[in-house]
């Protein structure tokens, strides 16, 4: 908060909701967010206008260690679709919630703790009723498309870990790509079978680590943060 407020904006509330790097999302009239509190992960929903508490789910979480230690709360935004909510642990639990009342719709645990190094940083992507998540640890990865609703498995591939990018969508004359930022590659899936169509080296230099988002615009994909500067591909 600012050390003082301008004279044309009034505090409305202010609420204790825990830790974490996760952004909150806005929708109609509530805010939902995946924070921690002690032991547990936390998926809140809050009437915008009052931060009145309408729901909470909250489940048990490993601790985050290590160097990560100093932000112990998720890092992944939610995502919303179709009145679902679906939120990706720091410990690698992915869960879609029912967005009006709370219930637990499906939740895909973590029992092997497979996490990247600094623990997770990918948020999830929804379209067409397919969830897309990039799981699992360093050097060993799965990309999932669950069906939103039932949390079956569409499609899966395995090979490079998760960095901390979330993927993106692409349309190429009416077809959905996915591409994806791994721990080493740029990667793009056919949205509907999960084939790999192309993947070129991303690699990291010095101590960085793959942590930015591949933006699309049109034809053409712009990536960073492997501390080898921006770059451009169509």
């Amino acid at each position: 908060a600012p050390s003082a407020w301008p004279a044309a904006l009034t505090q409305q509330w202010k609420i204790k909701v825990g830790t974490g790097d996760a952004t909150p999302i806005l929708v109609g009239k509530r805010l939902y967010l995946h924070t921690r509190q002690e032991n547990s992960e936390v998926i809140l929903c809050l009437d915008a206008a009052t931060g009145k508490d309408i729901w909470t789910d909250k489940y048990e979480a490993p601790p985050v260690t290590g160097p990560a230690g100093s932000h112990p709360g998720p890092r992944s935004t939610p995502a919303y679709a179709d009145g679902k909510v679906v939120t990706y642990g720091t410990s690698g639990i992915l869960s879609c919630l029912d967005a009006a009342t709370g219930k637990v719709v499906w939740r895909k645990e973590n029992p092997v703790n497979a996490v990247p190094q600094f623990f997770t940083g990918m948020s999830p992507l929804i379209s067409d009723g397919i969830c897309i998540a990039h799981v699992g640890g360093k050097d060993n990865g799965t990309i999932l498309a669950l069906d939103l609703k039932t949390g079956n498995e569409k499609w899966s591939w395995k090979g490079d870990g998760p960095a901390y990018a979330s993927p993106s969508l692409m349309v190429i004359s009416g077809k959905k790509h996915i591409v994806v930022q791994t721990e080493k590659n740029l990667m793009a899936f056919d949205f509907s079978t999960g084939k790999l169509l192309w993947q070129i080296p991303a690699v990291p230099s010095q101590r960085f680590y793959n942590c930015v988002s591949p933006y699309i615009d049109g034809t053409k994909i712009y990536y960073t943060g492997q501390g080898t500067g921006i770059k451009a591909i169509e």
